[in-house]
């Protein structure tokens, strides 16, 4: 038996962790009060000590890593430019299938008259601007309206599956500064940190969503690896620590390795893509819609060496080995070096 991140059992509760098979397979979960390897081995209890080891550790059968934990509510903050279609699949994905009532907040670039509407009847925080501030203003300006300890940033043309947000919370406070990332399902070629060839539709007019959330639980993977993508949950206090987005991504391409290297400089190690937590993504990118020779868009990566003094190439696949599966070698590799 499997028990998966962020999957509600028989008595109603979440579970933390995963259950290996055979006593060897699953993800790394997280608990505390654990020693050893395994039963008969050692194994003691200890307030404040924490685990960090692949379930085959203790053969998944530590009690511990099953237990309950309180759901954490997030400020999960979605910018958007006129594209309500997708925000509203955004939205009631958030609203259904989440574990705890999250604040919702968007963020509306060039609100008008269609913005308003779509309010209407809607639990949502919201802020908006007259002109287009680009992903990266608009995330930073509704993180000022944020009451929650923790932000989550999500595109506007995802959609949230079930657990994706219980998934997460298991990590919570594995590090003091910690970056947790979401896993994105998508109909293009498969990657380390996206699932792909899954095509579920192009758009909530194609959506097949009833034939996605029959299937997702096969989706999800039973491993972690390193991540910098969409969806990002911070910590409230790392987030004000780094100064949020550098508004000079604009729109807003290469903005997330920029937040990533600030972690990074803050003294994050840990970047870890939860292999359990889905969200689908349409892949409607905002950077299609600019004409580049019209407008004149900067070069991120031209941008990210000359505020950094090295490339982002490095930093993603030497300083933090983005895409690379998480283990209980890398993880303690990552301690040391911390």
């Amino acid at each position: 038996m499997v028990y998966y991140h962020g999957e509600r059992k028989a008595d109603g509760q979440w579970r933390i962790g995963e259950r290996g098979k055979g006593g060897g397979e699953g993800p790394i979960f997280y608990h505390e009060g654990h020693e050893g390897r395994g039963r008969g081995s050692g194994m003691k209890a200890g307030r404040g000590k924490k685990c960090l080891r692949w379930g085959r550790c203790c053969g998944g059968m530590c009690e511990r890593a099953f237990e309950v934990r309180k759901m954490r509510r997030f400020s999960v903050i979605i910018p958007t430019w006129k594209n309500l279609a997708c925000l509203d699949a955004a939205y009631r994905s958030v609203v259904e299938h989440s574990g705890a009532d999250h604040e919702l907040i968007v963020f509306f670039n060039e609100y008008d008259e269609e913005c308003e509407r779509w309010l209407e009847g809607k639990n949502v925080i919201h802020g908006y601007s007259d002109s287009n501030l680009g992903v990266c203003g608009a995330v930073n300006r509704a993180s000022e309206l944020m009451t929650t300890d923790y932000i989550c940033f999500m595109n506007d043309d995802m959609y949230a599956l079930p657990g994706w947000d219980t998934a997460l919370s298991c990590y919570l406070g594995m590090s003091d500064k910690l970056w947790l990332s979401g896993t994105a399902v998508e109909a293009g070629k498969a990657t380390t940190c996206y699932i792909g060839g899954h095509d579920y539709g192009d758009s909530p007019e194609t959506f097949q969503e009833s034939k996605l959330l029959a299937e997702h639980e096969r989706l999800r993977r039973p491993y972690n690896v390193v991540s910098t993508w969409t969806p990002i949950l911070l910590s409230r206090r790392d987030w004000e620590a780094i100064g949020g987005f550098d508004e000079e991504y604009f729109p807003g391409n290469g903005s997330d390795p920029d937040l990533a290297m600030k972690m990074y400089r803050h003294g994050c190690r840990y970047f870890i893509g939860v292999g359990a937590s889905l969200v689908y993504h349409f892949s409607r990118t905002t950077i299609s819609r600019f004409d580049s020779k019209k407008t004149g868009l900067m070069d991120p990566r031209v941008y990210f060496k000359k505020k950094w003094g090295v490339s982002r190439r490095r930093f993603l696949n030497r300083m933090i080995c983005r895409d690379r599966v998480v283990t209980a070698e890398y993880l303690e590799k990552v301690q040391h070096t911390s």
